[in-house]
């Protein structure tokens, strides 16, 4: 355990889901909108701002508590999540289990399907 790890996780919590609607607003905007730039620069600060909380925080934290070997187990439990996790910000999505992993499930595989057929659509449109 890490010591108060709860009140760490539920931060980052509250800020992913932040960033989650910034990304999918910034998604559903146009390039050409004036507000683009607006919604980018915001974004890109707060996902700045998240990492920072996180090296500064939460990763110290965690290798303070925890052993070598545990670290390195939960590194790879983290690289086989990236395999499956989604492509695209869902902010409606539940944020704490059960509910994240089935959810997450589900749309890791309709995301990766999306991203495979613009992919197809896209090297169709090549001349």
């Amino acid at each position: 355990d890490v010591p108060g790890g709860e009140d760490l996780v539920r931060g980052r919590l509250e800020e992913e889901q932040t960033l989650k609607e910034q990304l999918a607003q910034l998604d559903e905007t146009d390039v050409a909108d004036s507000e683009f730039p607006i919604r980018a620069r915001a974004f890109m600060q707060a996902v700045l701002a998240h990492a920072e909380q996180e090296e500064q925080q939460v990763f110290p934290a965690v290798r303070k508590a925890l052993d070598e070997n545990r670290i390195t187990q939960l590194g790879g439990a983290l690289r086989a999540a990236k395999a499956i996790v989604p492509t695209r910000p869902h902010p409606a999505a539940p944020n704490t289990p059960p509910g994240n992993l089935v959810a997450g499930l589900v749309a890791g595989v309709v995301d990766r399907a999306r991203d495979v057929a613009q992919a197809a659509v896209g090297r169709i449109r090549k001349p």
